[in-house]
């Protein structure tokens, strides 16, 4: 009888015991992983600056481009700023996308040697890619842009085009920005970068801090020495907001502050 009972008993530790590890199985895999899941995933440096690297294209005599003094949003940039930012990405990032050019491709071009070619339904592929909602399209009301002052881009028929121009844009804008700072929010799924810019006129010597316009907004003046990096505080900062969609993280709008 008392060799039934001590059976009984060490049945009853066994099946105690038995339990505690289930709930200490339970708590792991439901409780502390759960934990691990919620907790958002680190974004390096290196994703920051290449964010920041797509911004870094070339205004042809102060042409818009991002910086002004309204609120925008990717679907309110103009097609040049698209274009050029998306020719940008992908000649640095992901140049699987560009193909090698023919002789018959050459005779297409009269102002410059052709360098290569993307398709255009792939050119919009791409812009999708980093902007969100982007309008972009390539078409005869928008069949050609300037990426630098030797190098331009045009549609024709099913493809872009990239050429280095015969004769050089005589450009006479230069700008400086630069980021000062990045923010990340809502769990590291939305990037807040910070820069400042100036762009400056090298024939009338007269800086501004929003592209397009004609009035000067500050007292700098432009010479071949000016380090705009040094005078941050008197210049005007943006904000870019670039939010992970679709697992990657596109531009999403742009604000001065």
């Amino acid at each position: 009888m008392k060799n039934d009972n001590g059976n009984k008993f060490l049945f009853t530790i066994a099946v105690l015991l038995l339990a505690c590890l289930v709930c200490m199985i339970f708590i792991k895999i439901f409780i502390f992983d759960k934990k691990k899941e919620d907790k958002p995933k680190d974004v390096s440096e290196d994703v920051i600056k290449e964010l920041y690297s797509y911004l870094d294209i070339t205004p042809i005599n102060n042409e818009i481009i991002f910086y002004t003094n309204h609120y925008v949003k990717s679907n309110n940039l103009n097609y040049s700023t698209l274009a050029k930012t998306t020719y940008n990405y992908i000649v640095n990032y992901d140049k699987f996308k560009l193909e090698t050019t023919t002789d018959e491709d050459q005779k297409l071009i009269d102002k410059g040697t052709l360098i290569y070619k993307i398709k255009t339904e792939t050119f919009i592929e791409e812009t999708s890619k980093i902007f969100e909602n982007p309008t972009l399209t390539l078409n005869e009301h928008f069949n050609a842009f300037d990426i630098d002052e030797e190098t331009s881009a045009k549609v024709i028929n099913d493809y872009v085009y990239i050429y280095k121009l015969n004769d050089k844009i005589n450009n006479d804008y230069i700008t400086y920005r630069g980021m000062l700072s990045y923010t990340l929010t809502d769990n590291n799924n939305t990037i807040i970068i910070t820069e400042y810019y100036l762009g400056c006129d090298k024939v009338t010597r007269k800086c501004y801090d929003v592209s397009g316009t004609n009035e000067s907004q500050n007292l700098i003046s432009y010479n071949e020495n000016l380090d705009a990096s040094t005078m941050t505080p008197k210049l005007k900062k943006y904000e870019h907001t670039f939010k992970k969609i679709d697992g990657n993280y596109k531009w999403v709008s742009v604000e001065g502050v």
